[in-house]
């Protein structure tokens, strides 16, 4: 509810300080508190200079009323009376930018205050899920060490998938922005997420997995279509074949978000359809699917024919309209297009977040994967499911 923002600075102020004031013993409902802020600009500029002048003007008119004719006289006033209603109203602006520019600048000591200090504290979460929610905020001063601490803690490895995440959504906001500057390769970003695709598709915990999966869409948004001019078409194969595994792993609703998100990587990347759904790629060499690196796992060898035609079988509709769609290379006419209200759908808005109940939700395929030829019954781990989906779909031919 504050409007002015001025509540705003306040209360995060007093965060920045208890945090300096009491180091880790502090709960992290606290900095829970700063992903409530409302912010999307902050200062970018003075106004005052233009007002002055625009007043230095109107009062040179009116000294000079006389020696002109009312009516162009009161034309050029009014024309300035307009601008300095709108140089006002930019300074009312400009004044909340103050506010938020202070705001955001006592919330950034804090993230970067526990990062440094704390990086093991159960402060993290908050912190990560706030750097990501405001990455577009961040001075480019900081680019380079916050890249380097996001790196840092997720090489650890024993970071929750969630967190991994917000990390490489922070990396991957900033590089899409102002960082766009830095000679950065993101390469590493690429083969963590890469790694955790799986963990979101065995995540038990129904709404963990929608929130993992949104979070990952979103990512991938901008690793793979924004900055398609920087990836290579064999990366983005790579991760169009690993999603269509895991496919066969997921919920209903992510499940379709994975489709629709595969669908905008070929809209993005039109030469991937003819390579991806044509039956002849095959004959290039044998994917990889246990190798944990997108560079080399040989996708442009592979097709996901055999994922589309399987999921096309699926017994949800919409799950099956969009295997079709992409299985025959989505086209705009005909019986396999794709209705403009599903199309136009964003990827990471399809999981339902909050649905109770749909934590042992069935699924269609769980069974034939588990209990196939030569498995009796063997779990599946994040670093074998993909290999397992795959050596499935060829047992099926």
């Amino acid at each position: 509810d504050d409007i002015s923002g001025e509540t705003s600075l306040e209360g995060t102020r007093a965060i920045a300080q208890l945090v300096q004031q009491k180091s880790v013993a502090i709960a992290p409902e606290l900095l829970n508190c700063l992903l409530s802020l409302r912010i999307k600009q902050i200062d970018s500029g003075e106004k005052d200079k233009e007002k002055e002048a625009l007043m230095s003007k109107k009062y040179q008119l009116k000294k000079e009323r006389k020696s002109k004719k009312s009516q162009k006289y009161d034309k050029q006033l009014k024309k300035l009376e307009q601008e300095l209603k709108e140089v006002e109203a930019a300074q009312n602006q400009s004044t909340k930018l103050k506010l938020n520019t202070q705001t955001m600048k006592h919330a950034f000591t804090t993230y970067f205050r526990v990062i440094r200090r704390m990086p093991k504290s159960a402060l993290l979460t908050p912190v990560l899920e706030g750097l990501s929610k405001f990455a577009h905020l961040i001075n480019v001063e900081f680019f380079d060490d916050l890249i380097s601490s996001m790196h840092h803690l997720v090489e650890q490895g024993d970071l929750k998938p969630l967190d991994s995440l917000h990390c490489i959504n922070t990396v991957f906001v900033i590089l899409s922005g102002e960082g766009q500057a830095l000679n950065i390769d993101p390469y590493r970003f690429y083969r963590s997420i890469y790694s955790l695709l799986p963990r979101i598709a065995l995540e038990k915990n129904a709404n963990q997995q929608r929130r993992q999966a949104a979070l990952a869409l979103r990512t991938l948004e901008i690793m793979l279509n924004v900055r398609r001019r920087q990836v290579s078409i064999g990366r983005v194969a790579a991760f169009i074949k690993r999603m269509a595994l895991l496919c066969f792993a997921l919920r209903t609703d992510v499940l379709i978000s994975f489709l629709a998100a595969l669908r905008t990587y070929f809209v993005a990347h039109p030469r991937l359809s003819e390579q991806l759904l044509d039956a002849e790629t095959q004959d290039a060499g044998r994917y990889l699917a246990a190798v944990e690196d997108p560079d080399h796992c040989n996708a442009q060898s592979a097709t996901i024919i055999d994922e589309m035609t399987a999921l096309a079988m699926h017994p949800d509709i919409t799950v099956r309209q969009f295997a079709l769609h992409i299985r025959h290379k989505l086209p705009s006419l005909g019986n396999h297009r794709l209705q403009p209200s599903v199309a136009t759908k964003k990827p990471w808005t399809w999981p339902k977040e909050d649905m109770a109940g749909d934590d042992d939700e069935a699924l269609p395929f769980a069974d034939a994967i588990t209990f196939g030829k030569k498995r009796k019954n063997a779990p599946l781990l994040s670093i074998s499911v993909c290999a397992r989906i795959e050596a499935w779909l060829q047992e099926k031919k």
